[in-house]
């Protein structure tokens, strides 16, 4: 999907004394807030969602690095030592702004900067292979200031590379980097009227690696080959289920998901191998028919594709909420693509720097 989510990061926010002496590791002999290093992010490329701060809840929060470059040519993103190693910025619902933990200052008037972020904020101890599962039960909703089962394991990455030094705020763009599988259930042949609304349905999305290995300089995930297989139960919006999987392929033969239905269960196994795609929706709909001779019930895969990663009717805390995707095939025509969709561009965007993936 594509959607704009625009995560204002201001680096002009009050910080704690700890904050301070953190950034006092960068400060140029210039102090002044026109050396800030000002971001702000936005999602806007094939495959995403939380387009905007309608996506965020109050105190959500995703991590940056920034890493400077070496005698003109680009760094390389350490676990420490960074300009700004795991920056947290924090969403301020009520401000409708992003805070950072601490300031961060440009090196000179001439060193560039690759900047690099990702949701959700973790403590990443290597950014070559960042630990990271997706839940088991992905219905779980918000509590306890603890993210969702569905929000927890949708690991968004972005990144904007040679960021020369300027007072203008930096476009920093995310995407989904995992994998969506959407299963669709639909009334079949042979239920009486209002049977199959009253019918207790469940979906479960089975024999997939849940853990991974995140390399944070591309965002590109890798199925832990030692853990085990385990299943995900998908979150419910009306006829359709979706859950998030890590990007690997599962062999013929296996079974990929089950359908019950009113205690009956119903496994589907595929004839060739299916791989789960980074940043794509799979899409399977099963249509359940009701035999009338005996009253048991049968499955069907009516149909099946690979698309965009479409609209998420979620939030942090459960609550519907709708996210426009805008595929941005050409740089430099993203607010041309915004207005052929008939959306409106963000105003408080200061400059723009778009990325192709």
């Amino acid at each position: 999907m594509k959607i704009f989510r625009h995560i204002l990061i201001s680096t002009l926010a009050m910080v704690t004394m700890f904050s301070c002496l953190k950034s006092e590791q960068n400060l140029p002999k210039d102090e002044s807030d026109s050396n800030l290093i000002n971001i702000s992010g936005s999602i806007g490329d094939e495959g995403v969602t939380k387009a905007d701060e309608k996506g965020f809840q109050h105190e959500d929060v995703v991590g940056v690095y920034i890493v400077d470059f070496e005698k003109g040519q680009p760094g390389i993103l350490q676990n420490k030592g960074n300009r700004a190693d795991n920056l947290r910025f924090t969403y301020n619902k009520e401000k409708n702004k992003w805070t950072p933990a601490y300031k961060v200052y440009w090196k000179d008037k001439h060193t560039k900067v690759d900047i690099y972020g990702y949701y959700p904020y973790g403590e990443p101890t290597d950014v070559n292979k960042y630990a990271f599962e997706v839940e088991y039960d992905q219905r779980k909703k918000a509590e306890h200031n603890k993210l969702g089962g569905y929000e927890a394991s949708d690991f968004l990455w972005g990144k904007s590379l040679a960021n020369s030094p300027t007072d203008k705020t930096i476009i920093l763009g995310f995407r989904h980097m995992l994998s969506c599988v959407q299963i669709t259930l639909m009334e079949g042949l042979g239920f009486a009227p209002g049977e199959w609304e009253e019918a207790k349905k469940e979906v479960v999305i089975m024999n997939t690696i849940r853990k991974s290995e995140i390399d944070l300089t591309t965002g590109s995930a890798t199925a832990d080959a030692s853990a085990e297989m385990s299943n995900v139960i998908p979150y419910k919006n009306g006829t359709e289920y979706r859950g998030i999987v890590i990007p690997q392929s599962v062999k013929s033969g296996t079974e990929i998901m089950s359908v019950t239905v009113n205690g009956r269960s119903y496994f589907l196994k595929k004839t060739e191998d299916i791989t789960y795609i980074p940043s794509k929706q799979h899409n399977f709909t099963m249509t359940v028919n009701k035999r009338q001779e005996d009253g048991g019930l049968e499955c069907v895969l009516s149909s099946e594709s690979i698309t965009a990663w479409e609209n998420d009717i979620i939030s942090h805390e459960a609550t519907a909420s709708e996210y426009t995707v805008i595929y941005v095939e050409k740089e430099g025509t993203l607010e041309d693509c915004i207005r052929s969709a008939k959306k409106r561009p963000c105003q408080n965007q200061e400059s723009e720097t778009e990325r192709t993936h």
